[in-house]
């Protein structure tokens, strides 16, 4: 797997109107055309003008004045069983506003796959020929198939993320953006090229290819017809191939999720700093069995279980991954979490008569000893490290225990929500509260506990929402993220101040295979010996707070190595904002304070932003929310 970054502002420029113009040649696929290398080719089609276009058809709405589509599609190379992949970031300027996407069985012309050209297919660029277009030739597939974990999802107004996997053919997808009030004289916009080869492809050996107005050949675009715009907007050419500098995977920023689809468990990874899904990162091909839980070790790994027995250990800076089996001691393991300051795992088992916590030795693995919970607790389905050095369980039914990590200190409470049942629980450094999630059917709802007090609030916060969640967690920026099922569609994934309980980001395009069945951050970094006998990356701990914010943000950080720090903030696309003057601290902490205002004391829009950390030969990022 290699992550890679490009961010070259890929520039388009306007040639005047055109009075006529027929379509551009296409090169076609004859039999005796060899397929291309595998490439994204990047393709800005046909302008509609300023008279207003009514997009209702394609669910979009309208009337819109300003319309285009920019189309991408990812071909595999001259072997056509080779499987090829794609993950980036896409950002348009902010005054452009993506309006939609169009994939598989998208409304075209106001019908799905009509196959026949029209005026309304012209605002895409469709083509002229009546037997060009074919919707089930493009092929967009989620749910099943090499290409399970294929996504587009938009996550701001003019920013999207896309992950495409194709085998032996090709795969592409429209996204129809809006200029406002006029066309510019040109288009640029920036791809962060972030995980090539991820989905289980192979990597793009050609690079990206990007508009040419020196080529009037749309190069391998099939039988498809591309029209050329009105305006002689270019077509394709060839960027340099990708470049060799990685992406820097920043696991400390980021989530991982376990998902069950049904032959091979997989653990997916998202971004938080970037928000971008990462999908399929580690498989278990056999062994774990009905997974249930997954956790970060106070070592710096991860740890999932299975309700036999199954025990899988993942390194996040490594990819590496191992699979093995504890003691199956009856009933059904439930979920694991790990406790500040001991090396044991801690395993939440329950058979319908009783629930028990075990220790586990993750070195061996094995069971070292087993804790009874409460009699009252028969159907346990979550655990977590509770911010006073206890364990506690949740069950669905509604009782909270808890007990020391020796077993000792055994008590419960009965809760008694209005409706639904408990999903998962999780705790968040500083805070002597509980965060329980709970799933009144159709609706999702957080409850608060304060382990301190006891003082129960039922439904701190309530959404619409996932409608079926399986997942909550605190994590980076001191926010709790929470993730739906995504059984039978998309999954829902939603990130809230945990302060406040406000939404700072849902969206519902994570549409692969199996259902998801939870999620946890990461705390440390390794400090275990791996296979290979590489040592441990040293990293920058790192935490803005709050976040967001209004008035001013807070950048806190510890670097493993003693070295001047410089700390840069930057907007969405990348552009530089400020530096920020750096703070020492005591016990080796560093902060740095922004104000929202760049160098020259101007305010800063509301919007996403994104923070640097370099001392000496090390570097980190995070996501600022300025909400003004």
């Amino acid at each position: 797997m290699r992550r890679v970054l490009i961010c070259s502002s890929i520039l388009f420029l306007l040639a005047a109107p055109a009075l006529a113009a027929d379509p551009y040649v296409d090169a076609g696929f004859a039999p005796a055309t060899p397929r291309p290398d595998p490439d994204l080719v990047v393709v800005r089609e046909l302008f509609y003008g300023a008279g207003g276009v009514d997009l209702t058809d394609y669910g979009l709405g309208g009337p819109h004045a300003y319309v285009q589509s920019v189309y991408f599609r990812l071909f595999v190379d001259n072997n056509a069983s080779t499987v090829d992949s794609f993950t980036g970031l896409v950002i348009f300027p902010a005054e452009i506003t993506i309006l939609g996407f169009i994939r598989d069985q998208s409304p075209l012309g106001g019908e799905l796959d009509d196959g026949l050209w029209t005026q309304s297919d012209t605002v895409f660029g469709i083509g002229s020929d009546p037997d060009a277009y074919s919707e089930t030739a493009r092929g967009f597939e989620t749910g099943g198939g090499v290409a399970t974990s294929e996504f587009i999802g938009q996550i701001s107004d003019h920013s999207f993320v896309f992950g495409l996997n194709v085998d032996g053919g090709m795969d592409d997808f429209r996204v129809i953006i809006d200029y406002g009030d006029a066309f510019g004289d040109e288009l640029s916009f920036d791809i962060l090229a972030y995980d090539v080869g991820s989905l289980g492809g192979a990597e793009p050996t050609e690079g990206i290819r990007v508009g040419d107005e020196t080529n009037p050949v749309v190069f391998g675009s099939g039988d498809f017809g591309e029209f050329p715009s009105l305006l002689e907007v270019p077509l394709t050419s060839t960027t340099p191939p990708i470049p060799a500098d990685a992406l820097p995977f920043e696991p400390l920023a980021s989530l991982f999720m376990l998902r069950d689809p049904g032959s091979a468990a997989r653990v997916d990874a998202y971004d938080t700093g970037r928000d971008v899904p990462i999908p399929d990162m580690f498989t278990i091909a056999t062994g774990l069995g009905n997974p249930r839980g997954i956790t970060d070790g106070n070592d710096g790994l991860l740890y999932a279980t299975g309700r036999g027995g199954g025990f899988a250990t993942f390194h996040p800076w490594l990819g590496t991954s191992t699979i093995d089996t504890t003691d199956d001691l009856g009933g059904n393991n439930q979920d694991i979490t790990n406790l500040a300051g001991r090396d044991e795992l801690f395993v939440v088992r329950g058979n319908g008569a009783s629930s028990r916590i075990d220790l586990v030795d993750a070195s061996v693995p094995e069971v070292t000893v087993s804790h009874a919970l409460p009699a009252a607790q028969t159907d346990p389905v979550a655990v977590t490290d509770g911010p006073d050095g206890l364990l506690y369980v949740i069950a669905t039914g509604g009782t909270l225990a808890w007990m020391d990590a020796d077993g000792g200190s055994v008590d419960h409470v009965v809760l008694a929500p209005a409706s639904g049942t408990y999903e998962d629980v999780t705790g968040r450094p500083g805070s002597d509260l509980l965060y329980l999630l709970r799933d009144t059917t159709g609706d999702t709802a957080i409850d608060t506990y304060d382990t301190g007090t006891g003082a129960m609030v039922y439904d701190w916060v309530t959404f619409a929402a996932p409608g079926t969640p399986v997942g909550i967690t605190d994590g980076p920026d001191d926010h709790l993220y929470v993730l739906g099922a995504g059984t039978g569609g998309p999954a829902g994934y939603m990130e809230l101040d945990a302060a406040t309980g406000a939404q700072v980001l849902y969206h519902a395009f994570m549409d692969f295979l199996g259902p998801n069945l939870g999620l946890t951050n990461l705390a440390v970094h390794p400090t275990v010996a791996v296979d290979d006998g590489a040592p441990p990356a040293p990293a920058i701990r790192h935490l803005a707070a709050p976040n967001p914010f209004n008035a001013g943000v807070e950048i806190r950080f510890a670097s493993p190595r003693p070295a001047p720090a410089r700390v840069d903030v930057f907007d969405a696309r990348g552009r530089f904002v400020r530096e920020l003057d750096v703070e020492k601290r005591g016990d080796g902490l560093s902060s740095a304070h922004w104000n929202g205002r760049d160098d020259s004391g101007r305010e800063m829009p509301s919007g996403t932003y994104l923070y640097r950390i370099r001392a000496g030969t090390l570097a980190a990022n995070g996501k600022l929310q300025l909400a003004r």
